[in-house]
């Protein structure tokens, strides 16, 4: 009879074996569960500031990236009293902070420049709403070192966020709670008239906007809600609502990312959240982040796997208006 020379396991080793294979499972598992787990806002997450503005005296709002990578920034700077007119300028910033003016001081009367687009030609368009009867509102083209005025639009109306398709320009109205279309050839026509996009009494309603893949997004400040509608070829079909949470409360700027996921502002909560393509919402940057008042964001490479750069407004005067690049 033949006899194999490897000595046969003990029941004792076994034992261990099945032990070892037991531990490995379930650190396996648990290593499963962390990468699954939805990470906390703050996890990860570091800012750089690229560049700052007077504090009190300045309102950083429209942001929107040129053609040659730098950032076009809108900037407000008020009266030195409620009652005085205010003045703008939309400037060019690059990734150290360098600044070039892109327009000459614009007059403002009682109101301050808002959201900013770029066309496929390089036109920068600026909003300049309103908060009196005697300043009328509109939007800005700059073009060649110049600026001259695109559109007036209704006094009482309070142009917001910006959109370009073509030639038109889309343009939220957070007073009157509808889309305009603006062009160079045609009047301002209302294009998207709807209850979802109405602020409240002396609120904001309407505000950033983004145009992607056959719909319209709406931020809506005052409900904190992002309305999205049905839009091909400049005819809108019904809005519905997206999503509706407290966290989106003062939702301002708003930012595409993959398969219809977005990315809002949350000016009065100071943070940022991202919307899922079915209306699922997480908070994803706080204010411990960084975050001050955010009103705009874009991406600053290509798409979802890239830092945000973030204006930080900072409306309510409680510390330094920034332009900042956020790693989350």
């Amino acid at each position: 009879m033949h006899v194999s020379r490897e000595r046969r396991p003990s029941h004792s080793h076994e034992q261990s074996t099945h032990a070892l294979i037991f531990v490995v499972l379930v650190a396996l598992i648990l290593l499963l569960l962390m990468a699954l787990a939805p990470r906390s806002a703050g996890a990860h997450v570091r800012a750089r500031v690229i560049a700052s503005f007077e504090p009190g005296g300045q309102f950083p709002e429209g942001l929107a990236r040129l053609h040659d990578g730098r950032l076009a920034v809108s900037v407000t700077t008020w009266g030195p009293t409620t009652d005085a007119p205010s003045t703008g300028q939309v400037w060019a910033i690059d990734r150290k902070g360098h600044r070039t003016a892109m327009t000459p001081i614009l007059s403002l009367g009682g109101g301050l420049l808002t959201g900013i687009a770029v066309d496929r030609h390089g036109d920068v368009y600026v909003g300049h709403a309103t908060y009196d009867a005697t300043t009328v509102p509109g939007v800005f083209v700059i073009a060649n070192g110049r600026a001259s005025r695109l559109a007036d639009l209704p006094v009482g109306s309070f142009p917001n966020g910006l959109a370009v398709r073509g030639h038109d320009v889309y343009v939220s109205d957070s007073a009157l709670g509808v889309i305009w279309r603006l062009s160079r050839q045609r009047p301002p026509v209302v294009v998207v008239r709807d209850e979802l996009l109405a602020p409240s009494p002396n609120g904001i309603g309407a505000n950033g906007i983004a145009l992607h893949d056959g719909v319209l997004d709406v931020a809506v400040s005052d409900a904190g809600r992002v309305v999205r509608i049905p839009f091909w070829h400049g005819r809108s079909g019904t809005p519905r609502v997206l999503a509706e949470d407290p966290r989106m409360a003062g939702a301002d700027g708003i930012l595409v990312g993959r398969h219809g996921t977005l990315y809002v502002t949350s000016d009065t909560n100071d943070s940022i959240v991202r919307v899922g393509e079915h209306g699922h919402v997480r908070t994803v940057a706080r204010g411990r982040d960084g975050l001050l008042y955010p009103t705009s964001l874009v991406w600053s490479g290509r798409g979802e796997r890239s830092p945000f750069y973030v204006l930080n407004g900072d409306f309510l005067a409680r510390g330094t208006p920034t332009l900042i690049e956020l790693w989350r």
